[in-house]
């Protein structure tokens, strides 16, 4: 699960008469990545809605600034939309008139992000890690060896995920531990996730990546008590054997996440418990629904 299903699905537009309006200009390859943005915010907010992306771009319209008809890259044509896309979305400028002009995959360009952005964009990337390494343990109970092992799990090469500073990230497993770190090369590290608990603040206006950084350090305990106990926990309250911090709740409302579990123990859920349509997700036995 998790490679990129390449569709055919795709966004049909004219090539010509390009003039939304919208963007502030630029080079085509500027305004193409504009729109990959563009597009890609829309994503986020029609799984806000519908849990789960889309494959056609007329269903993130009311989510749109601009008519779906003017968004297109001005020299490729349409754009490409491919992936799994109950947990991953992917849309690529094609290779038409010019080379592709890059992709956008669950929020992750394919081209630099601008400086500013490097801590944000780091973070985002060990946090994608670390969710994948809950979803192997769930499958294989047990971490990791490497970061190719994670393949599965991404629609992208995995070796395209690294800090845009630093580098490669050090990902180091052992049966009960997961620990993934920013180097420090060229600038002092931007921090550690070790078994789903991260280094850095959390932002509490980002109560979206605030809430998922609860659900997956979570997942992770499950997986501990999972390794102790041959099952997983009957309440969440039972993680307090492998964790700490296991009442933590969503800041958006202060309450704790929902948890089911079957009589045999083989099989969880964790959930947002806000309501359908508003709440920020789930992990099901190590898979997130983003």
């Amino acid at each position: 699960m998790g490679n990129r299903k390449d569709t055919g699905q795709s966004v049909t537009q004219p090539v010509t008469g390009h003039s939304s309006g919208w963007h502030d200009g630029g080079s085509a390859e500027e305004i193409c990545h504009e729109y990959l943005e563009l597009l890609g915010d829309a994503q986020t907010m029609h799984y806000a809605w519908h849990n789960e992306y889309t494959d056609n771009i007329a269903d993130l319209q009311e989510f749109l600034p601009i008519p779906v008809e003017s968004i297109y890259c001005p020299v490729n044509g349409e754009y490409i939309f491919s992936g799994n896309f109950s947990y991953e979305y992917y849309i690529e400028c094609p290779s038409g008139a010019e080379m592709s002009h890059g992709h956008i995959w669950n929020g992750y360009t394919s081209w630099p992000p601008d400086p500013s952005e490097y801590t944000e964009v780091c973070h985002e990337r060990m946090l994608s890690l670390e969710a994948a390494c809950s979803m192997y343990y769930g499958l294989y109970n047990c971490y990791p060896d490497s970061i190719e092992d994670l393949q599965q799990f991404f629609c992208i090469p995995v070796d395209s995920i690294y800090c845009p500073v630093n580098g490669d990230y050090i990902i180091s497993c052992d049966d009960e531990n997961c620990y993934i770190a920013c180097p420090s090369n060229v600038i002092p590290s931007h921090g550690n996730i070790l078994n789903g608990e991260q280094s850095w603040p959390y932002d509490p206006s980002n109560y979206l990546d605030y809430c998922r950084g609860h659900l997956m350090s979570l997942a992770t305990g499950c997986s501990m008590y999972f390794a102790e106990n041959n099952r997983f926990p009957e309440v969440l309250s039972d993680l307090e054997e492998v964790m700490g911090n296991w009442d933590v709740e969503c800041p958006a409302c202060d309450t704790m996440y929902l948890y089911e579990t079957n009589p045999e123990g083989d099989t969880y859920a964790i959930t947002c418990p806000l309501p359908e349509g508003h709440n920020h997700g789930s992990i099901v036995d190590g898979c997130t629904s983003w």
